[in-house]
């Protein structure tokens, strides 16, 4: 005979023991790590992509970062 109950907690288990896909935590970290010690590490104004937005240089990728981090935490944003 099966005991369905012993068969859904096999089930569970195994959908436990799965690794994360995608740890939202941790793209977050990497995410605000980049923000503070890498974003615009020797990059001049004329080559920034966020120059319209900046403020004495870093601050425009700095706002590109945040909103790379509101999306990674969001899942995606809706178009």
């Amino acid at each position: 005979m099966i005991d369905a109950n012993e068969s859904v907690a096999c089930v569970l288990r195994e959908i436990e023991e799965q690794p994360t896909a995608y740890d939202v935590d941790k793209v977050v970290e990497q995410l605000n790590e980049l923000k503070e010690y890498d974003v615009c590490a020797n990059i001049s104004c004329e080559t920034c992509s966020y120059t319209g937005q900046c403020w004495e240089g870093e601050r425009g990728q700095k706002v590109a970062i945040d909103r790379a981090v509101e999306i990674a935490k969001g899942g995606g944003i809706e178009w």
